[in-house]
């Protein structure tokens, strides 16, 4: 097992029994639709697996 694949089981023992993340993964343009549908303004963006974003409620959404 290389280091890649270490770190890897590492996270999934650490996050996934812990609900943080749970398969099926969602994708950067799965997300970033979602985003956009439920708020006025996002700022979207990713590094490598990293998906990092703000929000904007909107007045029908208060």
């Amino acid at each position: 097992m290389n280091r890649y694949d270490e770190i890897k089981s590492a996270y999934r023992a650490l996050y996934e029994p812990r609900c943080f993340f749970s398969p099926p993964y969602e994708t950067a343009d799965s997300l970033k639709q979602r985003l956009e549908r439920q708020y006025e303004a996002v700022a979207f963006s990713t590094v490598k697996s990293m998906a990092c974003f703000i929000c904007r409620k909107g007045a029908y959404n208060q």
